[in-house]
């Protein structure tokens, strides 16, 4: 009995330590010198991503007797190929407590090591530096997945085992939260592949959260809700969640634009095992990671068409083959001939200013200022009461000849996610070769190695924006006759494509170009002309973006369109970049005071 007692105490011990975890306190200290005043650092999620942003909680109790100022930083604590840190000052004023959420962009695994070590370094006048450092291993073969307390509780030691005999290294099946610490924006869900709820904690989540984590979902998450089996006819419609279409007689699926929905039943005390093999199929919970590093290789459609740049090491050895004959022989011999050797000290400076400037001229007029590129943009509009958000999933390819600051103001919130490109002297990160970069974010600056004089960049960058671009539908529509559109986007379409209620598909004459505020004229079309004009308007994408979309098309309601211009829809960066040439792709649910039917 005592060995028994050992061995229960023991695993209860490993379950709550295993738990505790994930919730990480980084940092807490209390300066009793001055009231009590306290600092916190938590992360969220544990700070083991894989990709986007991970969410630090950060918590000040100001009782220092005056308004004070923190500094946060947080970031890498190691070298690596791509490092990551962020910068923010909170105010808090005396007598106040403040709670901030910052979202730190971490490197891709195919631009790291999958072992995240991240240090915490918070100062303020007068009370010194606090420092902090914790690392955690990232799957780098499992989707990364968030798991809410109560589904943790009793499963997660079980479930990270069973993982651990499937797959090498230190692989767990997903890391534990607190569902009241759960993000306030969308990017503080981006680092994860998945979110697993509990419909408890689901129902008391804050108006705020639900909205971010959906915003998260319309741009590729996938949600999980699991319902206790007592309630038996519980379906994906009873979670009040607007917008998720249901397949036929799918009840416990669901679509919500990129991203999916899915009601799952449990016990409501622990998990079986067996769900890890539904997590483990890429088909059923793609990882971004893995998508960042495998989809922009040669088969990209928008790099290949960009083409790529040979390096003419003439360029250089050239003048440098010169410049060897010219400050050696030359400027000893002719220069500063025998007996005016004191030359030297003003020939040899002069003659290397002048080298360096031919080379640099050189430079420039080969590869100019600023630079070029590509980029495709997917701009969901939804455009109906109580969201009337713009969500923007943008990749693009450039490259830069010289730039000034490699750095840019960002004007939205954004996560903006570097690609595994071919190698090649002009990529500065891949998955076999890099060179050291860093990456800083202070508010809207994101400064750092984001655009390198004379390199290669590739981004896939998602944004969520408010809107008032819609396509509106009249409310009545007789028989036979096609629907009544009118379009408030706020430029010019040349083609649209329009599922009805009633399942058929409607074109936009071919020489069509419907003004903002026109009505758009409509004709009958077919799935198969449907189908080719789509996959050949998103043939830009990468095959896992262009895969989504597809996924999309048998919506009812749902419009497909091709502006005459990208107008804004295009998610700026640099401002130095020209963009030779833009794919914008519209999509979105016609505003319509109809009632939806799926099976109508």
């Amino acid at each position: 009995m005592p060995i028994l007692r050992a061995f229960v105490l023991a695993a209860v011990f490993c379950l709550i330590s295993t738990f505790a975890q994930a919730q990480v306190s980084i940092l807490n200290e209390t300066f009793n010198e001055l009231g009590n005043t306290s600092v916190k650092v938590d992360a969220v999620f544990a700070p083991a991503a894989q990709q986007g942003s991970t969410p630090f909680r950060i918590t000040i109790s100001n009782r220092s007797g005056k308004d004070r100022t923190w500094k946060v930083k947080i970031g890498d604590s190691a070298p690596r190929k791509l490092s990551t840190d962020i910068t923010e000052s909170i105010l808090v004023e005396n007598g106040a407590v403040v709670t901030r959420e910052i979202y730190l962009p971490v490197a891709p695994l195919f631009a790291a090591y999958t072992y995240r070590s991240v240090r915490v370094n918070i100062t303020s006048p007068g009370l010194g530096q606090l420092t902090r450092s914790i690392g955690h291993e990232a799957n780098d073969i499992f989707p990364a997945i968030g798991i809410s307390k109560a589904l943790a509780r009793r499963s997660r030691f079980e479930l990270d085992e069973h993982v651990k005999n499937r797959t090498p290294g230190d692989a767990r099946f997903a890391l534990p939260y607190l569902p009241e610490q759960l993000p306030i924006n969308w990017r503080g869900y981006s680092s994860l592949d998945c979110l697993l709820i509990d419909l408890k904690s689901w129902e008391g989540l804050n108006d705020t959260q639900t909205r971010s984590l959906l915003e998260w979902v319309r741009m590729g998450g996938r949600l999980d809700i699991f319902v206790p089996e007592s309630q038996k006819n519980f379906a994906i419609t009873d979670l009040g969640i607007d917008g998720v279409r249901t397949r036929v007689k799918a009840t416990q699926s669901g679509q919500l634009s990129l991203g999916q929905v899915h009601v799952k039943k449990w016990d409501g005390n622990q998990l079986n095992v067996a769900i890890v093999d539904d997590y483990t199929k890429i088909e059923e919970t793609p990882r971004r990671s893995s998508e960042l590093e495998s989809y922009f290789g040669s088969d990209w459609t928008l790099r290949s068409e960009f083409g790529e740049k040979k390096f003419n090491p003439g360029l250089i050895l050239i003048p440098l083959l010169i410049f060897a004959i010219v400050v050696a022989p030359v400027n000893l011999f002719y220069f500063a001939k025998k007996g005016q050797r004191h030359r030297l000290f003003y020939t040899t400076p002069i003659i290397s200013i002048a080298a360096c400037l031919i080379i640099v001229v050189i430079i420039f007029l080969e590869d100019g200022l600023g630079g070029r590129g590509y980029r495709a943009t997917l701009a969901d509009i939804q455009s109906q009461p109580g969201e009337m958000r713009l969500y923007l999933t943008q990749e693009q390819v450039s490259r830069t000849g010289v730039v000034l600051q490699s750095g840019f103001d960002a004007n939205a919130e954004m996560v903006m996610d570097p690609v595994n490109m071919p190698d090649s002297v002009f990529n500065p990160l891949s998955s076999s070769s890099a060179r050291n970069i860093a990456y800083h974010f202070n508010g809207q600056r994101y400064g750092g190695g984001f655009f390198r004089s004379r390199s290669e960049q590739g981004f896939s960058i998602r944004s969520s924006q408010p809107t008032r671009a819609r396509i509106e539908m009249e409310a009545t529509q007789t028989d036979g006759a096609p629907p009544s559109l009118i379009s408030s986007l706020p430029v010019a379409i040349t083609s649209l494509y329009f599922r009805g209620v009633d399942g058929k598909i409607w074109a936009s004459p071919e020489d069509a170009v419907i003004a903002p505020g026109s009505p758009i004229p409509l004709e009958p079309s077919s799935s198969a002309a449907f189908e080719n004009w789509l996959k050949g308007s998103t043939d830009s994408f990468s095959k896992a973006l262009g895969k989504r979309i597809l996924t999309l098309a048998d919506e009812r309601e749902r419009y497909f369109a091709i502006p005459k211009s990208a107008g804004s829809f295009p998610i700026p960066s640099h401002p130095s970049i020209d963009w030779e040439r833009e794919v914008v792709v519209l999509t979105g649910m016609a505003l319509s005071t109809q009632p939806f039917s799926e099976n109508e």
